[in-house]
């Protein structure tokens, strides 16, 4: 959906460059590739950074550092049996809510500039989870994975008022009393889709009982590979 949180505009302007470059015989960097999508976004008056165009153009799970205008980005490897367990735990859930990110990034900037104390203790906060977050995946045992996604949550809510919501509380409340352990919304919060963390046997009470108030489960599947193009023989 539109403004769902899911990063389509970032996955947009990677295709976009890819196939142009490809179209022009010119080879670009990863790096060149993100920026050109990234700059193109930000030209258009849309302020973003540069994780959605990564996670496009490798696929996979990854962990990126980001030191200024440079990414490092990490591939994250799991079994094949970890990601179908990590798979089998998770609910894909659109609110009902569309959102504009740049609005709500803008308030958040607006913020952390003006030197507000949350703001700023909450990012580092979220350093902090992704750091332990990627260490988890790379022992491979995903049983805080729920508790992470739910510590992430509740830091992100404090970056900005906007980035939570009624229905978006509605929905939590929901899916917490079905048994979900962890969950934090999509993207820039504020609407748009949430990802919820629960028991397998828990999913499908959970997966009704949120349809039954008008929420909307989005089957999905990790991809693997990223960015791929092709010219026709």
């Amino acid at each position: 959906p539109k403004g769902s949180g899911l990063g389509a505009s970032g996955a947009l302007g990677i295709v976009l460059v890819g196939l142009l470059s490809d179209f022009v015989e010119k080879k670009l960097s990863l790096c060149q590739l993100v920026d050109i999508a990234a700059d193109i976004e930000q030209e258009t008056g849309i302020p973003c950074g540069k994780q959605d165009h990564y996670a496009s153009l490798l696929g996979g799970i990854n962990f990126l550092r980001c030191q200024g205008e440079s990414v490092e980005a990490t591939s994250l490897q799991l079994t094949q049996e970890s990601l179908e367990e990590l798979h089998s735990s998770l609910l894909l859930v659109y609110t009902g809510e569309s959102h504009f990110s740049g609005d709500i990034l803008r308030n958040v900037v607006d913020a952390y500039q003006a030197g507000n104390r949350g703001t700023h203790d909450a990012l580092k906060a979220l350093r902090r989870i992704a750091n332990e977050m990627k260490q988890m995946f790379q022992t491979r045992d995903l049983s805080d994975f729920g508790q992470l996604l739910d510590e992430n949550w509740c830091f992100q809510k404090q970056l900005h008022p906007s980035i939570n919501t009624r229905r978006i509380d509605e929905l939590f409340n929901i899916a917490k009393a079905n048994g979900c352990s962890g969950g934090k919304a999509c993207g820039a919060g504020g609407g748009g889709c949430l990802l919820f963390h629960c028991n397998p046997d828990r999913i499908k009470s959970t997966r009704n009982a949120l349809e039954g108030v008008g929420a909307r489960v989005i089957p999905f599947r990790f991809d693997l590979q990223g960015l791929r193009t092709w010219s026709p023989q």
